[in-house]
């Protein structure tokens, strides 16, 4: 027989392009929707932080993980934990010297780390993930 084993894919409309790594809005609520509601209040409160500080940077899920691609590479990684949300950058040399105020610094200089029991400051975060970003992103 000559049949098929996987179906055919719809063609895409003409003009776009679509990446399998790109992380549509419905795809992340429902990554976060699997979380306990303070772990992805936390989360939710650094990704959008994290896109307000560099719209350039494309949310991808990779490795259980919320990552961020910058030119098709891994970036910045947002992993949620029990006790806290580590944000980590990738693939970067140095990570932010000062963390900013009510963010602990995580086991590694290039790691921040946001406890779910504490307030997240969004324009001091926003802030000091642009200092950081403009290091490395040209």
């Amino acid at each position: 027989m000559d049949m098929r084993v996987t179906p055919r894919r719809a063609p895409l409309p003409a003009g776009a392009r679509a990446h399998p790594l790109v992380l549509p809005d419905q795809l992340l609520d429902a990554w976060l929707e699997l979380m306990p509601e303070r772990q992805a209040h936390t989360t939710r409160a650094v990704h959008q932080a994290v896109m307000a500080a560099s719209p350039l940077l494309v949310p991808s899920l990779k490795w259980g993980n919320l990552v961020y691609l910058n030119n098709g590479r891994p970036f910045l990684s947002l992993t949620p934990h029990r006790n806290a949300t580590q944000l980590q950058l990738v693939h970067a040399a140095a990570g932010p010297r000062r963390a900013p105020k009510r963010v602990l610094r995580g086991p590694d200089p290039r790691t921040l780390r946001f406890r779910h029991s504490q307030p997240i400051d969004h324009t001091m975060l926003v802030e000091a993930l642009r200092a950081v970003l403009r290091q490395f992103i040209k």
